[in-house]
């Protein structure tokens, strides 16, 4: 289990300002978000890059060796109160968080043809898989993949929740995939 505690993480819910999160064990970056919501297993982020949203991303609170907000992330969060994209942020947010097992479950159910990411960043080599989701196991799912050029995989992917890193949903890279099967609604599996 993190040693990030449920009360840090309460409180820095309650900031509503951008915070910094570190992984030692599987890379260097840095990762910056605000806190959505969490549990004893995982947190929700609106992921922020570049002052921009980039969705929502789901880490494990026991992959994080460090969170904190300092005064670089507040000011950077009066920035986006400037640029008017802080009033974006839907803090109150519709995903159950207590496991991937129920935020997969809860995804599923208010859009069903959601494009995911997900990621097992600590294996050799990392996975990065992108599609959507077939089915939910209690602990595993079941992706239905493309690949770079979005042609569908004849096999699902499958992949213990375990092993996931990483969760990323509504990113801009996604949504540029998604715009491409909206338009092309023939493509979609």
């Amino acid at each position: 289990m993190s040693e990030i505690s449920l009360d840090l993480l309460s409180n820095l819910k309650k900031s509503r300002s951008i915070l910094s999160i570190r992984r030692d064990n599987i890379d260097s970056h840095r990762i910056q978000g605000f806190l959505l919501d969490y549990s004893d297993e995982i947190i929700l982020l609106q992921y922020i890059s570049d002052f921009r949203m980039d969705g929502l991303m789901i880490l494990k609170r026991s992959d994080i060796t460090e969170i904190e907000s300092d005064k670089t992330d507040s000011f950077q969060t009066q920035i986006l109160k400037d640029d008017g994209i802080f009033d974006k942020i839907q803090f109150n947010t519709v995903y159950k968080v207590d496991n991937l097992h129920c935020f997969f479950l809860s995804l599923k159910k208010i859009n069903e043809k959601e494009l995911v990411i997900l990621e097992n960043e600590t294996s050799d080599p990392p996975i990065f898989c992108l599609g959507r989701v077939e089915m939910i196991g209690r602990k595993s799912i079941s992706i239905k993949s493309f690949s770079g050029r979005a042609k569908w995989k004849e096999e699902s992917e499958i992949f213990d929740f375990n092993d996931i890193n990483s969760v990323q949903i509504q990113s801009s890279y996604i949504k540029g995939y998604q715009r491409y099967f909206d338009r092309n609604p023939d493509s979609w599996i």
